[in-house]
């Protein structure tokens, strides 16, 4: 057999156990197998037909542990598609490389990925790349600028598309977006591919000037839309989930703005999307840091729906024709199937087995959706295996519209969203229903969703921080028939003046007010009559407000795009470094402690995100300890940050502290949150010696059981953070913050530290016995309550307060 035969059998039986580990949700195994392919036999990647294999999506996860396994498969899935595409576009056939970009980008589908509550950034940035890549080359026209806004314009214009006039969530929930434009001035245009005479149309029709249905064809659409001389463009339909023509011409500048809403529920990394219109209360919680577009406030929950009148449906129910007893609890869930998970499924047996005299329904079917024996056997297993009664859970058939939905709901006594992704018509439906409905906070926008729904209309009781949480919420209401009939008259109380999401003319009047703001931002920057008219920026910029958070990208030589977010304020700044992995600081706990701290202070913030992480460019496990560093000093140098505040989380500690004694100026004081400094002689190299970490074929380090991959260029590089032995060129004050069982970073690493250099600049080791790890991101109150008492301390000791 020759070598290239044996090549061809060994791709192909690894293929196949990509396939297999797929198939069985082992996205952990597929990833290995990856892996491998990649570092034996790296062409294989160039071969367009490899693609519908390793890219096909499962039909859903068997709990979040597998969704976060198929999220980092998808994550190393995208590198080496991208990394395949820049190989054949370096070899000069820039043919074929536009040709496996289409075929990489007309394969990948990310409605799964956004399934998980992960910062789904690095993915977005990925995708964007490749469907440039892809974009036939007449498109390509379409990527320059438009002219400047014409200040004698004096009705702007406002182009929508929306992908089909059908009645859908997506339609329904837009409507309101746009629907008081007209009123407020513009001429509205909207654009669809298919134009359904549905009893939704006149709806639209009485909100715009024309209807325009385009081709399903990138430039013929394009054309078009460029056509309009648009200066809003609203993509009103989902343009992040799957390849579509939609999400194409997201990747172009069609109009002098263009802006996402609620039916994109995450960042798309485009730099042709300038804004996200999305609610305060996600904003509350970080869910703007996980935007590279200017996140612009809309009144909550950040959407209204507007519903076609629809004849009474004939479908109705009522517990005895179901066969529940008068005195059952019915608990309901209208999750679509996709979103039942095993790990959801098992919170539900908990609540049931908690709820002796409870009846589950759950009505999970999109329309057209058939049940097959897979899908029920995966709803029934858990209850089964649980001992429970299979007569308590009942699946409902289809239900034939939103009136049917609302009857059954009126016969249930609580609602259960679900989590990670929860839902949004599912608990407006609920709440119109008049039926209290449990929830769980999410730590993005798209998981945030339930929770901020019950927020906007004053029922933050239903709403649970945590899993445990929810399970005991959801039984103490299931068992105390008093509890429910005290949230019924809440819900009902807040329902006497409709709810904002139930009330269209509102929400689109407050929205018309939003677009003509984003247009007088235009007009005043616009060319003064008679003078030279220079095209727009391709991004308009960011617009920076005292207390309000904005997203700056910062290029390194190197042609990496550092991600930081800026909130100025007329006290000093807070520098707020995170740890190893791809999360933004600000998307895990710490980001809303430190954020509503210096709100209350009037500091400033500028959390910077390393590279692979956030919004930042770069792959994570590629950069180097004097990536991390240097990038830390230039992006100071460039905001013009100097005797700032520090804040740095496990590793960003270290970073930090090694780019103070390479710029003694940056620092007047620091809180360090459990600091990995010599992290390689505390934890690395002995983790590795035990056999817990595992040295990978490509240099990097797997810690499985810690859920962690370390890469080769940051252990071939530590030394550049080694801190010197005695004075590290810091005055202080510096404080440290360090868990009792803190397994990843001992705490001796931090005894060590004040050991070394406490003789030099004033130092307080503070340590909290029960905290793990999970201090270094707040992720307990106990250490939330901690860093806030820690960053007050240092505030009074630099004597940096708000009159600073």
């Amino acid at each position: 057999m020759t070598a290239d035969a044996r090549a061809s059998d060994w791709a192909t039986e690894r293929l196949g156990a990509i396939a297999t580990a797929r198939a069985t949700g082992d996205h952990v195994v597929a990833r290995q197998i990856l892996g491998e392919i990649a570092v034996k036999l790296p062409l294989l990647f160039q071969v367009p037909g490899v693609w519908p294999v390793l890219a096909k999506p499962p039909p859903r996860f068997s709990g979040v542990d597998e969704s976060k396994a198929y999220f980092d498969y998808l994550l190393d899935l995208l590198r080496l598609a991208d990394a395949a595409c820049r190989i054949a576009d370096e070899s000069g056939d820039t043919i074929r490389a536009a040709a496996l970009a289409g075929a990489i980008a007309q394969t990948l589908d990310f409605r799964l990925a956004a399934h998980s509550d992960q910062d789904i950034g690095p993915l977005m940035r990925l995708r964007d790349g490749l469907m440039r890549r892809a974009l036939p080359e007449g498109a390509r026209n379409f990527l320059q600028p438009l002219p400047a806004f014409d200040p004698a314009r004096t009705r702007p214009r406002l182009a929508v598309l929306l992908r089909s006039l059908a009645e859908d969530p997506e339609s329904t929930s837009l409507l309101p977006f746009f629907s008081g434009a007209r009123e407020a001035g513009f001429a509205v245009t909207l654009f669809t591919f298919h134009d359904h005479h549905s009893g939704f149309r006149p709806l639209v029709e009485a909100v715009v000037d024309s209807i325009v249905e385009i081709p399903m064809d990138i430039v013929a659409a394009a054309r078009r839309i460029r056509n309009e001389d648009a200066d809003l463009l609203l993509f009103a339909s989902d343009i992040t989930a799957k390849p579509s023509v939609g999400a194409f011409l997201g990747m172009l500048r069609l109009a002098r703005l263009q802006l996402t809403a609620v039916s994109t529920l995450v960042t798309t990394q485009a730099p042709t999307v300038d804004v996200y219109l999305g609610s305060p209360g996600h904003r509350a919680i970080g869910a703007e840091a996980e935007f590279s577009e200017r996140y612009v406030d809309v009144p909550r929950p950040g959407f209204a729906f507007r519903f076609a009148p629809r004849p009474l449906p004939a479908q109705r129910f009522d517990r005895a024709g179901l066969g529940i007893d008068d005195d059952a609890v019915v608990l309901v869930s209208g999750a679509n199937h996709t979103k039942l998970h095993r790990d959801l499924l098992d919170t539900w047996v908990r609540i049931l087995s908690g709820a002796p005299r409870s009846v589950l329904l759950l009505y999970p079917f999109p329309k057209h959706f058939a049940v097959d024996t897979e899908l029920r056997s995966h709803l029934e297993r858990p209850f089964v295996e649980a001992g429970i009664d299979l007569r308590r859970i009942r699946l409902m058939p289809q239900l034939d519209g939103r009136d049917v939905v609302k009857n059954l709901l009126g016969i249930c006594d609580l609602g259960l969203d679900s989590f990670p992704y929860p839902g949004v018509t599912t608990v407006v439906d609920a709440i119109d229903a008049r039926l209290p409905t449990i929830a769980l906070r999410g730590r993005t926008l798209r998981a945030n969703q339930g929770a901020e729904i019950l927020d906007s209309i004053g029922l933050g009781e239903l709403i649970a921080p945590d899993v445990d949480a929810y399970c005991q919420l959801a039984i103490s209401y299931a068992n105390d028939p008093q509890r429910r009939l005290d949230a019924r008259a809440r819900l009902d109380a807040a329902m006497l003046s409709p709810p904002m999401a139930l009330d269209p003319d509102r929400f689109a009047a407050a929205t018309a007010t939003v677009l003509a703001g984003l247009v007088a931002e235009m007009r005043k920057t616009a060319p003064m009559p008679g003078a030279t008219r220079a095209p727009s920026s391709v991004t308009p910029p960011r617009h920076a407000d005292i207390g309000k958070l904005e997203t700056i990208m910062l290029s390194r030589p190197d042609g990496t795009r550092i991600c930081v977010h800026r909130m100025r304020a007329p006290g000093p700044d807070l520098l707020l470094l995170g740890g190893y992995g791809r999360s933004s600081p600000l998307r895990k706990p710490i980001g809303a402690t430190v954020l509503a701290f210096c709100k209350a202070n009037r500091l400033g913030l500028a959390a910077l995100e390393f590279r692979g992480q956030g919004g930042s460019s770069g792959a994570l496990q590629r950069q180097t300890p004097a990536d991390m560093r240097d990038d830390v000093l230039a992006v100071c140098r460039e905001l013009g940050l100097c005797r700032t505040i520090g804040l740095g989380a496990s590793l960003g500690g270290w970073v930090m502290m090694a780019a103070q004694a390479t710029e003694p100026t940056l620092l007047r004081g620091a809180l360090l949150l459990a600091p990995a400094i010599d992290w390689d002689r505390h934890f690395l190299l002995p983790a590795i010696s035990v056999g817990r970490g595992i040295v990978q074929p490509d240099g990097d380090v797997a810690f499985p059981s810690d859920s962690l991959l370390l890469g080769g260029s940051f252990m071939t590089g530590i030394e550049a953070l080694r801190l010197p032995a005695g004075d590290i060129g810091m005055t202080g004050p510096l404080r440290i913050l360090h868990g009792g069982h803190d397994r990843i970073v001992p705490l001796a690493t931090s005894a060590e530290f004040v050991a070394r250099h406490g003789a030099h600049l004033p130092m307080n080791l503070r340590v909290l016995p029960a905290e793990g790890h999970g201090l270094s991101a707040g992720d307990t109150a106990q250490s939330a309550t901690a860093i806030g008492e820690e960053l007050a301390a240092l505030i009074a000791a630099c004597g940096a307060g708000s009159e600073a």
